[in-house]
């Protein structure tokens, strides 16, 4: 038995560690921008006369399509085995607790 085992012993391979890294730090990145974005928006419809029932009304139209197929697209990964079939499709376990 050895203990010399390096991260790339268990990669698949080099050019997918770069990629998806490349990707999360892209997509961090472009998430932070959009974030501070939204309350320059917020202020801009405020300042043109909309409620916040409106605002909130709208925000959750516009984020509602985008959960439907973040959730569709999870649990059609974990019917067809798709491409990480060794990992769940639900990485992160949803507790709700009442203190």
């Amino acid at each position: 038995m050895t203990t010399d085992t390096t991260a790339s012993d268990f990669a698949s391979s080099p050019d997918s560690i770069s990629v998806r890294f490349s990707s999360g730090v892209t997509l961090a990145i472009v998430g932070t921008f959009l974030f501070a974005m939204k309350s320059i928006f917020i202020k801009l419809a405020f300042a043109a006369g909309a409620d916040a029932t409106l605002l909130l009304t709208i925000r959750m139209v516009l984020a509602f399509p985008l959960y439907v197929g973040v959730f569709a697209t999870l649990l059609w990964r974990r019917q067809s085995g798709g491409v990480d079939s060794g990992l769940p499709a639900f990485t992160l376990p949803i507790v709700i607790r009442s203190w």
